[in-house]
């Protein structure tokens, strides 16, 4: 595994208010961390996979377990560092054995590199998406797998964590749409908050995202929601097929609601679909351009 360390402005930014925090606990110096200096601009190759001890050119130790995951810098997100002394690893993080102990291990986000986090990452993935959409770059579902495993910062979700699958599959219908009056994406706060979002005891029951003048496609994800309720998209320019990608419609037996009015979906519904939609007490697909509803 080589890895560059980059000069990124986001992460730049991002890592400067937390030396800010860290500058005011301690009442040191303005600018005392090196994370959010010098370091963020080099641009040095290292080959992570060759190292067998935790020492590294640019090594510094206090990054070791400080709380903050430094997955982007040098080679510290390795066995050989302990994975950033836990801080990259929420299986192995110990809050309280860090120097810092006001703050919280994965601060910046959880991006372990232990082959075995990985793997539950990808399985639970493939709960709800195809691995060929998985694997396309550029996919709704490759942008939410990497928002999810990498970007998700203090929101960061263990595999199997309760809210894990519908925090991915809100993800991946963001990434499927153009926004239109939706605003910016919801990233950095629970989903239940995001725009349009009812929830009960923390899990989604109704996504209400009519009239707001959004394109792109519907994702088959977003009918494997756990316990949905009602889903209005109404009033949009949503375009494509309508698809579900489940064997089993019982595990949409909760879905009570559906509106899709007034867009552009197309094509044919599949008979096992459409057999479950006629189940749907509130159905309205009116002004689409179905070819056989």
């Amino acid at each position: 595994m080589s890895v560059l360390i980059p000069a990124s402005y986001v992460l730049a930014h991002e890592t400067l208010q937390v030396d800010k925090k860290i500058d005011n606990r301690f009442n040191r110096k303005k600018g005392a961390n090196l994370r959010s200096r010098e370091l963020r601009n080099l641009d040095v190759e290292l080959d992570c996979a060759e190292i067998k001890e935790c020492d590294f050119s640019g090594f510094d130790e206090s990054f070791i377990g400080d709380g903050w995951c430094d997955w982007d810098i040098g080679c510290y997100n390795t066995a050989a560092c302990g994975f950033d002394g836990g801080d990259c690893c929420k299986e192995s993080c110990e809050a309280s054995t860090h120097k810092n102990k006001w703050l919280t291990c994965g601060m910046g986000g959880y991006v372990c590199m232990q082959e075995k986090s990985l793997d539950s990452y990808s399985t639970m993935f493939e709960i709800v998406s195809s691995e060929s959409d998985l694997a396309e770059e550029g996919s709704a579902q490759y942008a939410a797998a990497m928002f999810i495993k990498f970007e998700d910062g203090d929101h960061a979700l263990s595999p199997d964590d309760d809210r894990f699958l519908q925090r991915y599959i809100m993800s991946v219908f963001y990434f499927s749409i153009s926004n239109g009056k939706y605003g910016t994406f919801q990233g950095a706060s629970h989903e239940c908050k995001w725009p349009g979002v009812t929830c009960s005891n923390k899990k989604i029951r109704e996504i209400k995202l009519d009239n707001l003048q959004m394109t792109g496609s519907i994702p088959a994800e977003i009918f494997s929601i756990p316990g949905l309720e009602s889903l209005d998209l109404s009033h949009n320019d949503l375009s494509g097929e309508l698809r579900a990608n489940i064997d089993d419609y019982d595990q949409l037996a909760s879905l009570q609601l559906l509106n899709l009015s007034y867009n552009n979906l197309s094509g044919e519904i599949s008979d096992g679909v459409l057999d479950y939609l006629n189940e749907i007490d509130d159905l309205n697909l009116k002004s689409n351009n179905f070819t056989d509803v």
